[in-house]
């Protein structure tokens, strides 16, 4: 007794996964698209002051927003921003010179964990409200981490690999 088998459900297959194939090859739209909302991500977290958690810092300033230089730095296109999107990656952030600090944190707080003493004299000096500080060393700033992957961020990253990789519909 002969067995057929119509294999036209396993050429919708193969063609599904020849899509998919293709996508992979030229993965950069949607590495873009996750750049992106990277970006999004990390004004958001600028914005909102890490999400409330960073302390205020002495002069009572917004931290990381005074003037909007960060936040400005992190345009996908700009000339201040590292973007990079090959077939397998995107990478994304600031070039701003002192942004380093902020991600990471400095004095005993970054990562040399050592406090900021002067290199030149006997003491540092600063000004904040008007007023004249001297001292001869200081803890540092903690680490405000603005570039970083957070769960919605990640489930971002998530959905827009499906929507591209198996054009379920879903664009952003």
């Amino acid at each position: 007794m002969p067995f057929t088998y119509n294999a036209t459900q396993f050429s919708a297959l193969l063609d599904k996964y020849r899509g998919i194939h293709e996508r992979l090859q030229a993965a950069e739209p949607v590495l873009l698209r996750m750049g992106i909302a990277g970006l999004r991500e990390a004004r958001r977290l600028i914005q909102s002051g890490g999400d409330g958690s960073w302390a205020s810092n002495m002069a009572g300033n917004p931290l990381l927003r005074k003037e909007g230089t960060l936040i400005r730095s992190l345009s996908v296109g700009g000339g201040a921003n590292v973007n990079q999107v090959t077939a397998t990656r995107v990478r994304y952030g600031t070039q701003l010179p002192y942004a380093k600090w902020l991600q990471e944190g400095t004095g005993i707080y970054g990562p040399h964990q050592q406090p900021i003493v002067p290199t030149h004299g006997k003491v540092l000096a600063f000004v904040i409200n008007g007023k004249t500080y001297f001292v001869t060393s200081v803890k540092g700033t903690q680490p405000r981490v603005f570039l970083t992957i957070t769960d919605d961020l990640r489930a971002t990253f998530q959905r827009l690999q499906r929507a591209y990789f198996f054009q379920d519909g879903e664009d952003d």
